[in-house]
């Protein structure tokens, strides 16, 4: 890869960092988590094009603050003092998504939701005990 291609790629993954970011704090004020225009958001770890994880917090809030997590995974959200690390956090939501999926399996409706989460869980688990992703 030359270095202009490198440069280019380093440019798309800022880029859809950003994206990304912007997607979750969009979805937080949805749910009305937190207020979009006083929201301050910076990315803390990611897996280019597929995994975001960041850390928002509300402008003049230093105390309450969150990790979030979007990409190519549900976005979803935990308070800050869940985790002291990015990779704390991702740990964190795979936990979350493992026991979600477990209540859901007993369901049938929801049985292939469960297992897409479940699949979900164990693929940022994977990444969590990955080292070298953390490097």
């Amino acid at each position: 890869m030359t270095e202009s291609d490198q440069e280019s790629e380093k440019k798309a993954a800022f880029t859809w960092s950003k994206e990304q970011l912007e997607v979750a704090i969009d979805e937080l004020v949805k749910l009305g988590i937190v207020d979009g225009p006083s929201v301050e958001g910076r990315p803390a770890w990611m897996l280019p094009f597929q995994v975001l994880i960041a850390e928002l917090r509300e402008t003049g809030q230093r105390q309450r603050a969150l990790w979030v997590i979007s990409g190519d995974v549900p976005t979803d959200h935990i308070d800050a003092r869940l985790a002291e690390t990015a990779r704390d956090a991702a740990r964190y939501f795979s936990l979350k998504w493992q026991m979600h999926a477990a209540r859901q399996a007993p369901t049938p409706g929801d049985a292939a939701i469960g297992r897409d989460l479940a699949g979900q869980a164990e693929a940022l688990n994977a990444l969590v005990e990955s080292d070298e992703a953390w490097k």
